[in-house]
């Protein structure tokens, strides 16, 4: 069994997550894959990961945003919360326009997967 949230959440989860990793990615390890890390960015020289905590009653996505240290361990810096609606509400270390942006993102991203187009059927004449 899986993480249990809203499709909005987890849709607008994932532009914050792509957004961040687009623009700072973080690859693999020595000896790893080499490939970028899916929840890893680099911002400002500082290289951070989030991580998806519990599931909520109400749907919400919440984890922990956690920094790297010059000694390999990692400190947590903060949270996340993306609400049921889709709305990235908190995200540690990440602008307010970046919020708002992955916010945009998973809506649109929700409106292409769950919207569709009005269907009507007309009536034939006599009929």
């Amino acid at each position: 069994m899986g993480y249990s949230s809203t499709a909005a959440a987890a849709l607008a989860s994932d532009a914050m997550l792509a957004l961040l990793t687009e623009r700072g990615p973080v690859y693999g390890s020595e000896g790893g894959n080499g490939l970028p890390s899916s929840n890893s960015w680099e911002s400002d020289g500082r290289t951070y990961f989030a991580e998806q905590g519990r599931e909520n009653e109400d749907g919400a996505v919440t984890g922990s945003v956690y920094r790297m240290l010059s000694d390999g361990r990692a400190r947590r810096v903060g949270s996340y919360r993306v609400e049921p609606d889709g709305r990235v509400s908190r995200w540690a270390s990440v602008s307010a326009s970046d919020r708002e942006a992955a916010t945009a993102k998973g809506a649109e991203e929700f409106a292409r997967l769950y919207t569709r187009p009005l269907v009507t059927v007309g009536l034939r004449e006599g009929g």
